[in-house]
């Protein structure tokens, strides 16, 4: 991972070093992940972007659906040809059950365990930008409502990026080195993405439906 995309590969270290300690137990005083980490002399820290799908409805099943079709869009557009999705949390496993029934969540598990992966399963995926869009709506279930599912940053190979999935369904990248941020914005406007200069929010009103507390 550190050859195909160093400045990746130094973000996801510096930040496990600041949110974990050496047992993976998550740390208080840990930054959010999106916070530029420093990740090597020869990746400076450029800017950051958040982007938004344009969801064609309201209705949140039809968005997860089309967020493959967005992401392959948005990667065919910027040469994203090798992505690298990473646990944050060192150790972490991906389809960790953890008592929750909500149906998309269950189903989006059962695609990762039809895929080979399990709930032991805690290593890196690595797809094509059709591989991602296959992907897509599993990982915005699970980022949305599976509270113990880890967080997973994304990483592109020759590319000097590292970015998230968050609850809404939008990307936050944070850009390194070479990137641009105009040019990437540019190149997203014109896949069907938005540029979000506002705070991050969601398209389906202010609750998340299937998100629940388990005490």
């Amino acid at each position: 991972m550190a050859a195909e995309a160093p400045a990746f590969a130094g973000h996801v270290r510096a930040l496990q070093a600041a949110h974990f300690d050496d047992e993976g137990d998550a740390q208080p005083q840990g930054r959010d992940s999106m916070t530029p980490q420093a990740p090597g002399p020869s990746a400076v820290h450029v800017g950051n972007l958040v982007l938004a799908p344009a969801p064609e409805s309201g209705q949140i099943d039809a968005f997860a659906a089309q967020l493959g079709e967005a992401l392959h869009a948005l990667a065919v557009a910027a040469d994203w040809q090798r992505l690298l999705l990473v646990p944050l949390a060192p150790g972490a496993r991906w389809c960790e059950e953890d008592g929750r029934t909500h149906p998309p969540l269950r189903a989006a598990r059962a695609a990762l365990r039809q895929a080979g992966v399990g709930p032991r399963f805690g290593g890196a995926l690595v797809c094509s930008p059709s591989g991602m869009a296959h992907w897509a709506g599993a990982w915005f279930w699970m980022v949305r409502c599976g509270a113990l599912a880890p967080g997973v940053a994304f990483g592109v190979s020759g590319h000097d990026l590292m970015g998230e999935l968050c609850p809404h369904g939008n990307l936050h990248l944070c850009l390194y080195g070479t990137a641009s941020p105009d040019a990437l914005s540019a190149l997203a406007r014109s896949s069907g993405w938005r540029v979000v200069n506002e705070p991050c929010g969601d398209a389906f009103g202010p609750a998340i439906a299937g998100r629940q507390l388990l005490v």
